[in-house]
């Protein structure tokens, strides 16, 4: 939220936003509100997607069948034993 409106600031843009999948908390929601950052939550992304394709989608189930974690040795992994790009 608060790199959203400094480089609304920075760039000097009229807008910014802040979309999740999921939802916000109070305090993201409160300062958005002091801010002007706009913000799309799981709910709203989903029926701004129905709306512009006229097609009805059916909200996506959690699947138990997670990615693999990434293991230490894997050079590509961000934190892995490895050095960061």
């Amino acid at each position: 939220m608060q790199e959203a409106h400094a480089g609304m600031s920075f760039y000097g843009a009229d807008e910014a936003w802040v979309i999740t999948n999921n939802a916000f908390t109070k305090s993201a929601v409160e300062l958005s509100r002091k801010t002007g950052v706009r913000l799309i939550d799981g709910a709203k992304l989903h029926e701004m997607i129905t709306s512009a394709s006229g097609t009805k989608y059916k909200k996506a189930k959690p699947r138990g069948d997670a990615p693999p974690a990434a293991r230490d040795d894997d050079p590509l992994a961000a934190g892995a034993g490895g050095q960061s790009a």
